[in-house]
Formats: structure tokens, C-alpha cells, sequence
């Protein structure tokens, strides 16, 4: 027969910090790929009561996968399960797609839980590596398509790392 012992908990907030809190990048042919990963909002934490917020940023921010990259609606996927929807994608000239969209978080490790809804920002940074001379930058969302769109369906997917210490 088991027992399990009560644990008193605590909540609070936690509110994601200005910046990109994922990182990746790829070199593919003469293109240079950068993507960051960033949340905005403030998400429910459940803990022990004698438990730091140290897990926090670990468990929000680990196991991102991004693909679909030359798509309007690029994808990401979490190891903790959050959901992420698309809501729209724009162009930052001369070189970046901004995937927009809302990230819905339930996540538990051990007696951690994070709960709550954070809009996120994709940011698809693009361009010709030093090996290109003399091409042109692209000056529209259609130009950037053409010239990236190849490059980045044949990268597929990325694993993105954490850029964030623990608080």
C-alpha cells in the first residue's frame, strides 16, 4: 500500500522577459538562416510552497521545433505540449518574415505546473551568406519568398535552443 504525502502549494506569476527566449540557425547553400523564438505575457505557477521559480524558464522554453519556414504559417511544436496558432505572417524588410500568433501553455514537471496563454513572435531572419556577391536584397515580402522560399523548405525543421538563464 502506498501513501502519498499532501504538498502545500504556492501560486504565483511569472512574466516572460523582453527578447528572444529560443534560438536557432542554419547555413544552406549561399543562405543564412537566423530564428528567434519570443513570448510576451504572464503565465500561472503552481509550486511547492518551499520551491524556487528556477524550473520556470527550463520547462517554457525547452524542446522547440520549428518548420515550415517558407510557408505563411510556419509551425511550432514544443516537448511540453504547448499549442501554438498561427494568426498571420508579415515582412520586415530587407530580410525578416514575422509569424505572428498565441501559444496556449499546460505544462507539468514534477510539481511544477505553468498554465496560461502568451502571444508569441516567429522571427525568420534570411540572407545571402558571405560567399554571395553583389545579389540583390529583397525589398518586398514576394522578393524575400522567392529568393529565401527554396533554401528554407530544404532546412525542413530546426530544433531551437534555449536563450534564456534560469530567473
Amino acid at each position: 500500500m502506498s501513501y502519498r504525502r499532501a504538498v502545500d502549494t504556492r501560486a504565483c506569476r511569472y512574466r516572460v522577459r523582453d527578447g528572444p527566449v529560443a534560438t536557432g540557425t542554419a547555413m544552406i547553400g549561399k543562405v543564412a538562416v537566423a530564428v528567434h523564438l519570443l513570448f510576451q505575457g504572464e503565465l500561472d505557477v503552481r509550486l511547492p510552497a518551499s520551491g524556487d521559480r528556477s524550473g520556470t524558464p527550463k520547462l517554457l522554453f525547452d524542446g522547440r521545433y520549428v518548420s515550415g519556414l517558407d510557408i505563411p504559417a510556419a509551425t511550432v511544436s514544443s516537448a511540453a505540449g504547448h499549442r501554438f496558432t498561427p494568426s498571420a505572417r508579415t515582412f520586415r524588410a530587407p530580410g525578416t518574415a514575422v509569424f505572428h500568433g498565441r501559444c496556449e501553455v499546460d505544462a507539468r514537471r514534477d510539481t511544477l505546473t505553468l498554465s496560461g496563454k502568451l502571444d508569441n513572435r516567429l522571427e525568420v531572419r534570411a540572407g545571402w551568406n558571405s560567399r554571395v556577391i553583389g545579389a540583390a536584397v529583397p525589398e518586398s515580402a514576394a522578393q524575400w519568398c522567392e529568393a529565401f522560399g527554396a533554401p528554407l523548405a530544404a532546412i525542413g525543421g530546426m530544433v531551437l535552443c534555449p536563450s534564456v538563464s534560469p530567473c
